[in-house]
Formats: structure tokens, C-alpha cells, sequence
């Protein structure tokens, strides 16, 4: 186990509502999500919101997000209410990959979650994205985010699986009990905890 103390704050926000969310399609696939599938009116209507009934928001000094169309909009957005602050992309912020449910009805997302629960052990089926390789990569991303000046206020806009995976580990639970939290709904913000204890197999 690791002991992990951040200098930071960081606030967790999912993204807003997309036309794949209106549509029920999974679309997990950086080759069609970077360019397609972007934020409904109702999506924008709720990023707003966000801001707004979030005080939370206030101050941000960065802005990091998925290259995901969805996700960089809702960035975007924020970033134009909060004095635009740096909007800035990274791909272990993206979705995670789906595999052979790719592009099929979002009702498949609770196959995955079954099979993500029945194991501790991190195996790969129908060529999803294990949750360990979610897990690293996604504390991959926010050590190196400590590398900033301390005492910073950070917003991190990511996809559902990535964000609930994130925040299950820095709660103390196993990456495969992250469906054991509420889910992020769509432009729903959370703030890390400043002190977690990781196993150290998350940062191989």
C-alpha cells in the first residue's frame, strides 16, 4: 500500500449530457468520440448549471479533460464562465473502451458492471478495457497533475467508468467495487479526498 497526500484540490466532473447519452449508443472508440458525439442543448443547459449551484467552481486554476468531444466542450464551456482558465487535453482522461459493445444500445454498459463485480481479478472480456488499466492510467494522470505549483484548484472532466473508478480508489475501496458508489450523473462534480491509501499494483 501507498500512502498518497495531494497538494492540490481537485474536483472530479463528468460531463454533460451528450447526443450518445440522448441516443442510448455506447460510443467508447477515441476514433469516433474525439470528433462526434458532442454536447445536446440540454447538455449545455447543464454544464451551466453546474457552474452556477457549484461554489465549489469558483477559482479554478486549470482545466483538464478527455480529448472526447463531450467532454472538451463541457470544459470549454466551463472554462468561458470561470474567467478562461487553461482548458488542457489528456488521454488517460478518456472514456473507458467498451470493446465489442462499442456503438450498441447503453443498456450493455450493466453486462460490463456484472462482470466488472462478480471479480476482484483484473480480466479482460470482449476486449473491454479492464478496470486495473482504467485505474492506472487514471492515477497516472493525477500524480503527474501534483507536478504544478501546490495549493492549486483543479477541475478534471472525464467520462463515467473513469471518474467512479477514480474516486472508489481514493475512498479506500478496490477499483472493482467502484459501481458500490452512486453513479456520476451527467455534469455531477465530486471532490477527491486530500489523503488516500492505494495498493501499489494502481501504479505499476
Amino acid at each position: 500500500m501507498k500512502s498518497i497526500v495531494l497538494h492540490n484540490t481537485y474536483l472530479c466532473m463528468r460531463h454533460a449530457q451528450s447526443t450518445a447519452n440522448e441516443k442510448h449508443i455506447i460510443i467508447s472508440d477515441p476514433a469516433t468520440g474525439i470528433s462526434n458525439y458532442g454536447l445536446t442543448k440540454e447538455g449545455e443547459r447543464q454544464a451551466l448549471e453546474a457552474i452556477v449551484t457549484n461554489k465549489e467552481m469558483q477559482n479554478i486554476s486549470y482545466i483538464y479533460t478527455s480529448d472526447f468531444l463531450r467532454a472538451y466542450q463541457t470544459a470549454i464551456l466551463v472554462s468561458r464562465l470561470c474567467n478562461n482558465v487553461p482548458v488542457i487535453t489528456d488521454a488517460r482522461l478518456r472514456e473507458r473502451y467498451f470493446g465489442l459493445f462499442e456503438g450498441t444500445n447503453s443498456e450493455n454498459y450493466h453486462k460490463v458492471w456484472d462482470m466488472d463485480c462478480s471479480s476482484e481479478y483484473d480480466v479482460a472480456c470482449h476486449n473491454v478495457e479492464p478496470i486495473h488499466s482504467v485505474a492506472r492510467r487514471m492515477l497516472s494522470f493525477l500524480l503527474d497533475s501534483e507536478i504544478h505549483p501546490t495549493n492549486q484548484k483543479i477541475l478534471v472532466v472525464s467520462h463515467g467508468d473513469p471518474l467512479q473508478i477514480l474516486y472508489a480508489v481514493t475512498r479506500g475501496l478496490a477499483a472493482h467495487q467502484f459501481k458500490s458508489l452512486p453513479h456520476f450523473a451527467n455534469a455531477e462534480i465530486r471532490i477527491l479526498p486530500s489523503h488516500f491509501t492505494i495498493p501499489e499494483e494502481y501504479l505499476s
